[in-house]
């Protein structure tokens, strides 16, 4: 990576609110009424037929990594996707292995980040597929590190993982960003995307957008191809080889998240990206065809993008002006915390005039995402200046998601929390700070800090869904399992519609492993199914 190049954290944080439907909201019980397949679709429909070996429904980032790995294989591939374009959120991609960590003479126990992840998983994921990653996600970023290195595309090491003594983040996340000479204008993973789909194009893959798939056809047990809705009507594409649903996940679909994953009704801002297209389809067309679903309910994926992104871990105060946790915590665990309280859409950390050599104090003791900065490379130390902190809390200031006050008391009023509270809160926070040990949380004693020297600065946060990272159970070959856990000739799934690796919760044990899963799901099920036809 070039010595000044920085993604700017920005370019990925697109938010709007959470609108949950009444009728779910307040729903007893939720009809699964996808359940029940669609009448097969008449003849007289179809307006044009194709022959493929592959179809992958979806160019999401697991779908196009599918189509290239097919094509470089020898296979032909269209690709249908709903929307106007290819589909590329967030930068970061974690592994556990590569080429540039070895580089870097980064070495992960592989061993030990599998049982912490089924740890982490509440023992709900599928061991095989933990294993998998753990052990062949270097293979898949090598061969995503080769491929955009020909298009002058360049991998850093995220250096700003969680080092706590807890819930232990590991340095495998790689970020990329263009070189002197790139084709491309994107950053992070839409980057990543548009070099995979101009690629695939090259390599004789053929993309149909505005054309979802939305429907797939049997021979007895085999998946043959697919019926897809084109702007001049139906077509029948048949796939000898097989069809691959990288359709994306549910966050689109309230009531299939009220009923498989309720939790992800919480947040009051999504994330979810692009807009209306993550509807279940590929879960639904994977159990009309006879595959099954992994129990519920699944785990969510909620970060702190939905309003400032500096959190630290100074005192964290509710809308009630409480404090409610150990703010010596990873992302996912403040998302979930915050949610839990009352009036949980959104928290403050609050802190005193001193914060900015707090947190370069605290910065390596803790860190990790929304704490230490997001364009922190590996081995290079954290200052103020990179992280460009003074700067942010100045713009938040301006935009009305961060206030200062001169007392607490002021402070409290612009929050909108009762001052009071607040009061109390800090009082307690500084008597714990003094005395040296955290009787009410467990905080690390050099974590704590006192907020007595004005002004002092709230910045309010607000966790926001970003994926539901449930989906149809497979086999490490990525093909679809039925209910008796046979594969399904001629099925796969990968990326979110994919389910088994997550169980109970998102592990952000490294930062971007969801990316890292679908680039080598997408290889594994391109490799599956360039073998010999059974």
């Amino acid at each position: 990576m070039e010595e000044k190049k920085r993604i700017p954290p920005l370019e990925f944080v697109t938010n709007r609110p959470l609108l949950i439907d009444e009728e779910i909201k307040n729903a007893d019980y939720i009809v699964p009424d996808w359940l029940t397949p669609p009448e097969a679709v008449s003849e007289d429909a179809i307006v044009r037929c194709l022959d493929t070996d592959v179809l992958v429904a979806g160019a999401g980032l697991s779908g196009l990594c599918t189509a290239l790995r097919a094509a470089q294989n020898g296979l032909k591939v269209i690709v249908c996707e709903k929307t106007a374009t290819y589909v590329g959120r967030g930068g970061m991609f974690g592994s556990t292995d590569s080429r540039l960590m070895r580089e870097l003479g980064i070495s992960l126990d592989k061993d030990r980040i599998a049982r912490e992840w089924i740890h982490l998983c509440g023992n709900r994921c599928r061991e095989d597929l933990v294993r998998l990653f753990v052990d062949k996600s270097g293979d898949a970023m090598d061969w995503l590190i080769d491929f955009l290195a020909e298009e002058k595309i360049y991998p850093g090491m995220y250096g700003g993982q969680y080092k706590g003594p807890e819930y232990t983040e590991y340095a495998g996340t790689h970020m990329f960003v263009p070189g002197e000479g790139c084709r491309f204008r994107q950053w992070g993973t839409a980057l990543v995307c548009a070099a995979l789909k101009t690629r695939a194009e090259e390599a004789g893959v053929t993309f149909h957008f505005h054309t979802p798939v939305n429907y797939l056809e049997k021979e007895g047990d085999r998946v043959v191809g697919a019926i897809a809705e084109a702007e001049d009507g139906r077509i029948r594409i048949r796939a000898s080889r097989g069809v691959v649903l990288a359709c994306g996940d549910i966050t689109e679909n309230q009531k299939m998240m009220a009923y498989y994953a309720p939790f992800a009704l919480k947040p009051a801002r999504t994330a979810a990206f692009p807009p209306n297209a993550n509807t279940g389809d590929g879960h639904k067309m994977g159990l009309w065809a006879g595959g099954s679903l992994e129990d519920g309910p699944w785990s969510t994926m909620v970060h702190l993008v939905g309003e400032g992104l500096y959190t630290f871990a100074f005192l964290f105060v509710n809308r009630l002006g409480q404090r409610f946790m150990n703010e010596d915590s990873w992302v996912q665990a403040k998302s979930i915390q915050c949610l839990n309280q009352p009036l949980g859409e959104y928290a403050f950390t609050v802190f005193d005039s001193r914060w900015i050599a707090d947190v370069e104090r605290t910065v390596d003791l803790g860190g990790g995402q929304f704490w230490d900065s997001f364009s922190r490379r590996y081995g290079e130390p954290w200052t103020p200046e990179d992280a460009q902190i003074d700067h942010t809390l100045n713009t938040y200031l301006e935009k009305g998601i961060a206030f200062a006050g001169s007392t607490i008391a002021e402070l409290a009023e612009k929050m909108g929390v009762p001052a009071e509270a607040l009061e109390a809160t800090v009082a307690r926070y500084n008597e714990l700070y003094r005395k040296g040990h955290d009787d009410d949380y467990g905080k690390r004693p050099e974590l704590l800090t006192e907020i007595a020297e004005p002004p002092f600065y709230a910045i309010r946060w607000a966790p926001a869904l970003l994926a539901v990272t449930g989906g149809l159970n497979t086999n490490t070959r990525m093909q679809v399992l039925n209910k008796m856990g046979l594969g399904i000739p001629g099925l796969y799934a990968v990326g979110n519609n994919a389910g088994g690796l997550y169980g109970s919760d998102y592990p952000v044990i490294l930062n971007g492993n969801s990316h890292a899963r679908c680039v080598l799901w997408g290889m594994q099920a391109a490799d599956s199914l360039s073998e010999k036809l059974g």
